[in-house]
Formats: C-alpha cells, structure tokens, sequence
C-alpha cells in the first residue's frame, strides 16, 4: 500500500511540474508584457502577461516544455497537431492569484 500512495504521490508531482513549466513556457512566449516587482515592491523582476485571449481553435505557440524530466521536451504544436487536446495549468504557489483568487 506505501509503495503505491508513493508512486501516486511521485506521479502527482511530476503531473504539477509539467503543467508549471508549460505556464512558465507559454508566459515566455507572449508578445505583450510587462513587469512588476517582487512581493516586497521595488525594482521590476519578472514578466506577466498583460492580456492574451485564447479561443477554440487558436493555434498553440511552437515552444518546447519539459515532459516529465528537464531534457525530454516535447514541442506543444507539434503534440497537439492535427488533435483535439485539453492544456491547463495552476497558478504558482505564493502568487498573488494563487493566494487572492485560488479557491482550494
């Protein structure tokens, strides 16, 4: 029972990894950004998307992520190709969207 709530535990971790550098990949990949600075305010630090519309039948950007490990990428308009396919992500934990609009 142990080895299998661990490799569900294993599985979870490597499935929220995936989807946090697919975020961190599709944010890189924005044209319009800005910056905005750390949680204690001062000089600017990283980019965030000022607004992006996605709909039905948009074409992916042609980026690489990690799949599982860091060094094994997968291109996401290459895997989605011709298919039909589900993408989605969690705001990084301590985010100010994690901690003011996520709801547990």
């Amino acid at each position: 029972v142990a080895a299998a709530m661990a490799r569900d535990a294993r599985r979870s971790v490597l499935a929220l990894l995936a989807a946090l550098a697919l975020t961190h990949a599709l944010l890189q990949a924005l044209p319009a950004a800005t910056f905005v600075g750390g949680l204690r305010g001062g000089a600017a630090r990283r980019p965030v998307a000022v607004a992006r519309r996605i709909a039905e039948g948009d074409t992916l950007p042609s980026i690489e992520i990690d799949e599982g490990k860091p060094g094994e990428g997968v291109n996401v308009l290459e895997l989605f190709k011709g298919k039909k396919g589900i993408l989605f992500a969690v705001p990084g934990a301590f985010t100010p969207t994690c901690s003011e609009k996520h709801l547990p």
